[in-house]
């Protein structure tokens, strides 16, 4: 029964693993990049690793600057996975670092902010402090179909289900900076994977019809004897 249980959950799950795909999945290590070099016409560039709070190279936003990952068509439906590492560098003055937007979903993920009474990352719902030449993970889990998304900092769940729009319309993902000299804040391994399609009923159906015949050709279930008559 166990192994029966087994082959349902991974029939139930095919239709979305076939369909997800990466979008983006980008590292910013060499060969591809090397350290000083600039990308968007000078306003963001490659550092190098652990002095800067990351294990290996990263992207600089710096002095105002800002990146967008774009897609290459809007998203209203689909499971998406966004995920990114984040670190300042050194400390700095009272400004806003960094923010992130995912656009179209009316949503902002997350601002990091130096104040007077010390350094905050200020989320949707709540705020933690951080530390200065430490790197992060975030991770968003957002459900176009369901209007809701899951966010995460290293692992933890800060945020569960909250409500997005209905028309919603996901399109790109946005790291920018206040047009301040000498501000800094790094970017890392960015992820976008999207899973553009919910099985329909009726393939949910399909699949739970045609699963007696696959249970008993690889011998999960076997045809009971006839009983003799005579």
């Amino acid at each position: 029964m166990k192994k029966y249980l087994y082959g349902l959950s991974f029939l139930l799950t095919l239709p979305l693993m076939a369909n997800a795909f990466m979008l983006y999945d980008i590292d910013y290590e060499p060969p591809a990049y090397t350290n000083g070099q600039y990308i968007n016409g000078g306003t963001t560039r490659i550092i190098s690793d652990s002095i800067n709070g990351f294990i290996s190279q990263a992207l600089l936003l710096q002095d105002g600057g800002g990146i967008n990952y774009e897609a290459s068509t809007s998203y209203t439906t689909g499971i998406h996975r966004i995920s990114w590492d984040f670190a300042v560098p050194v400390e700095q003055q009272a400004q806003e670092l960094i923010s992130c937007n995912l656009v179209g979903t009316g949503t902002p993920m997350f601002t990091a902010e130096m104040t007077s009474a010390g350094q905050s990352i200020t989320y949707p719902g709540g705020s933690i402090p951080f530390a200065v030449a430490q790197s992060y993970s975030f991770e968003v889990w957002m459900d176009l179909d369901a209007n809701y998304y899951d966010f995460r900092i290293d692992g933890n769940l800060l945020n569960d289900h909250v409500g997005i729009a209905e028309d919603a319309d996901l399109w790109y993902v946005n790291f920018g900076q206040g047009q301040y000299m000498g501000l800094q804040a790094g970017v890392d391994n960015f992820q976008w994977e999207v899973n553009p399609s919910i099985p329909e009923p009726s393939t949910v159906s399909l699949l739970l019809l045609g699963l007696p015949t696959l249970c008993f050709t690889h011998g999960i279930l076997k045809p009971r004897k006839q009983k003799n008559s005579q």
